[in-house]
């Protein structure tokens, strides 16, 4: 063979069939306006409730949940300052507590940040945080007045309907009842938590959960049932924490060690890639149905969610486990069009490969490899986070987090939905269809190319924000070059639940 043509297949072996063959540009047009539409909107949305929160958003109500970010640093600093024997720098406990401490944060978070303050660096700071906050009530209820007095009383009706149907939580005296700042003037005064009575820690708890009973506890021994609880609490949190970083790290050696080892053999042809194969063995090489089925899901997922969402509240939550799964009817898009059954089933990847034990086990040693690529997606997280601290934009948490940090009783439920059915679907239309497609379109059909741009999508409909967007777009690559790896979807699946599952395991040890 001459050498030009060896170049040739060389330069094409990437490529999975013709691009042009039974190409439907309206079909694709079609589906492409939904796509970048829908996630535009999702995206969109996203960045609006968490950076951009509306100003007449009711307050929290008696009795809600706790920041989870705030309970989790506050019960990590606790526990460590003690098994280190208050070796935590004041200006560095201070810095992770500030945007806890400002004036436009909630109340709630405002005065559990400063029982957090007492307990890690003491009364004497704890009360000048308290005068401070007393100092703004009072800032604030003068521009009240001075508004209602020129707006009216459609304006003072408008205030007080922001409060919604619970009563609005409060840290300041009423006519009958002391006040939390009340409360923890007296503690943080008197010499601890035993200045108040059994009535007054009773509702100090139950206003605020774990840290109530951080300042109902302050200043007694650790043998103390309610000061061991607390601090048995902290020490579960700590050793939480060393034990994610020794398996993470563990986990990165290993991966860097695989990484080079598999850039070797791909580079010696020992690496054989089943994608390629698999398709080329299907009657149908058509690519363009393939991204009706991302179209298709997009469509169903956001239906669903609004279908539920317009339920009341408790029926809703109860069906949503359920209705998320008729998403995956997307992945039948492409026999409306013609698509034979045995060819779309190859060709998504919903096959057992090598077998489906072989197959989970590459799904681990994938996910493993290519953990130094992940690595790379949060350090470069870490860096727009400082970035974007300059300009108020912080990292954000997923709501499924502080559903569990409301409710315990949902542990289940999402754990469900982040281990199975996430890997299931989310690996059908990003990994299944959405590669598939990209893969046999022209200039994106190279398998990285490809996998960036999936993982791209993939990443950005999250409700992380947009920080985390180059942390989740590693990972949506990883699981592609996964399924490119071992064409069959029980390996990226595999890797997806492992992931999933190993970040709600540490966080339910951590909360519980």
């Amino acid at each position: 063979m001459p050498p030009q043509a060896r170049r040739g297949i060389v330069r094409r072996a990437w490529r999975v069939g013709d691009w042009r063959v039974g190409r439907s540009a309206a079909g694709e047009g079609i589906a492409w306006a939904i796509i970048i539409g829908l996630v535009a909107f999702i995206a969109g949305m996203n960045f609006i409730h968490a950076y951009f929160p509306s100003s007449d958003r009711p307050r929290l109500t008696a009795g809600e949940a706790d920041n989870l970010q705030l309970r989790m640093i506050t019960r990590y600093f606790v526990g460590s300052n003690d098994m280190f024997r208050g070796a935590l720098p004041e200006d560095a406990l201070l810095d992770n507590y500030k945007p806890f401490l400002d004036g436009d944060a909630s109340e709630f978070d405002r005065i559990r940040s400063i029982m957090a303050i007492g307990e890690l660096i003491g009364a004497e700071r704890a009360l000048d945080e308290l005068d401070r906050m007393e100092m703004d009530a009072a800032a604030r209820a003068e521009e009240q007045a001075a508004g209602l007095a020129g707006e009216g009383d459609a304006t003072a009706g408008d205030a007080g309907a922001e409060d919604g149907a619970g009563e609005a939580y409060s840290p300041y005296d009423d006519p009958e009842t002391p006040g939390d700042i009340a409360l923890l003037r007296a503690v943080y005064t008197g010499g601890g938590g035993g200045v108040l009575t059994d009535a007054q820690r009773d509702e100090l708890i139950k206003r605020h959960g774990w840290f109530g009973k951080l300042a109902a506890s302050f200043g007694q021994e650790k043998t103390e049932p309610l000061r061991a609880e607390i601090m048995g609490n902290a020490y579960r949190t700590v050793a939480v924490f060393f034990t994610a970083i020794a398996l993470v790290g563990s986990a990165m050696l290993a991966g860097v060690v695989l990484f080079v080892v598999a850039i070797i053999l791909i580079g010696k042809g020992k690496i054989r890639f089943a994608l390629r194969e698999d398709l080329a063995r299907v009657r149908d090489q058509r690519a363009w149905p393939y991204v009706g089925v991302m179209a298709g899901f997009l469509v169903l997922f956001f239906a669903i969610s609004l279908g539920v969402g317009s339920l009341p509240a408790s029926l809703g939550e109860s069906l949503m486990p359920f209705a998320i799964w008729l998403a995956l009817g997307a992945a039948l898009f492409p026999m409306m069009v013609g698509v034979p059954f045995g060819d779309l089933r190859r060709t998504l990847g919903w096959h057992s490969g090598k077998g489906i034990l072989r197959e989970m086990g590459a799904g681990v040693v994938g996910y493993i490899t290519l953990l130094p690529v992940a690595g790379v997606g949060v350090l470069i997280v870490l860096v727009l986070t400082v970035i974007g601290g300059l300009y108020g934009l912080e990292p954000q948490g997923h709501p499924a987090a502080d559903k569990i940090s409301a409710d315990p009783g949902v542990a289940i439920p999402l754990y469900i939905l982040a281990c199975i059915w996430a890997p299931v679907v989310e690996e059908t239309m990003f990994r299944g269809g959405f590669y598939r497609y990209l893969r046999g379109t022209h200039w994106l059909a190279y398998p990285i190319v490809a996998g960036l741009v999936q993982g791209f999508f993939f990443a950005v409909i999250h409700p992380q924000g947009i920080l985390a967007v180059p942390a989740l777009m590693a990972l949506g690559f990883n699981f592609a070059m996964i399924r490119e790896w071992r064409g069959s979807l029980i390996g990226s699946m595999t890797a997806h639940a492992l992931n999933n599952g190993f970040v709600f395991t540490m966080l339910l040890f951590a909360i519980g």
